[in-house]
């Protein structure tokens, strides 16, 4: 659930009155109209805490003095395509990306990495300017 309101494809249906007629299609599979529906409405319900108006253009390896001339390190270059305005984000550490969430309620705005390598999230805050 995502605060009251569960994202689950059956309350899609039943909130957009489509539950009886669905369930008597014969079959488990939307139609591609529909599926992209309801990924839009899914969407809508992350809008106060997702920022859809951030394109990732570079993301650029990281030696640290420490790592022998290694990369050890990515930096994440964001630009806000609304505004044009640029952020820089450090990863921490090396990671193997699978997952990235944008926490919407800082500005700029803060992203969240799931790492494979060790189980773990990672925050990324931006760099000073």
């Amino acid at each position: 659930m995502f605060g009251n309101q569960s994202i689950a494809f059956i309350n899609y249906l039943h909130e957009n009155n489509r539950l009886v007629e669905f369930t008597n299609l014969n079959t488990f599979l939307p139609q591609r109209i529909e599926y992209d529906d309801y990924m839009q409405w899914c969407a809508g319900c992350f809008e106060d805490v997702v920022e859809y108006s951030q394109d990732v253009f570079q993301i650029m390896p990281e030696k640290s003095p420490r790592s022998n001339g290694k990369t050890d390190t990515f930096v994440v270059m964001s630009k806000n395509t609304k505004t044009g305005e640029i952020t820089e984000y450090l990863l921490p550490r090396m990671t193997n990306v699978r997952r990235v969430n944008v926490d919407n309620s800082t500005n700029p705005p803060n992203f969240w990495v799931g790492n494979n390598l060790g189980a773990s999230v990672i925050k990324l805050e931006p760099l000073e300017p």
